[in-house]
């Protein structure tokens, strides 16, 4: 398999900028998929709003974005999950 799949669109595992981008995330073989860089980027933002609000002392706030952490990683590996699910059995389908 030469691409992997993101977010509807398939990426060359050729592309150099690729591999850059994507790093260890990249899977070296099975079904490619590699998680949305938009959830990503907001699973990094609510990250940092956790340290900050833990440098100040604002426990209430630092375990609510934990919650909402946990609840949009949970969505996003339920989401990579069923996407997997669904090219498996597209594969064996057509063997």
């Amino acid at each position: 398999m030469n691409s992997i799949q993101h977010g509807g669109s398939k990426i060359s595992l050729t592309n150099a900028s690729a591999k850059k981008n994507y790093g260890v995330l990249l899977p070296n073989s099975g079904v490619y998929f590699v998680p949305d860089e938009r959830i990503v980027g907001l699973l990094k933002m609510i990250n940092n709003m956790i340290k900050a609000a833990e440098v100040v002392h604002d426990y209430l706030r630092s375990d609510s974005m934990r919650a909402i952490f946990k609840k949009w990683s949970l969505h996003e590996q339920q989401r990579q999950a069923h996407n997997m699910r669904i090219a498996q059995e597209n594969e064996l389908f057509g063997i």
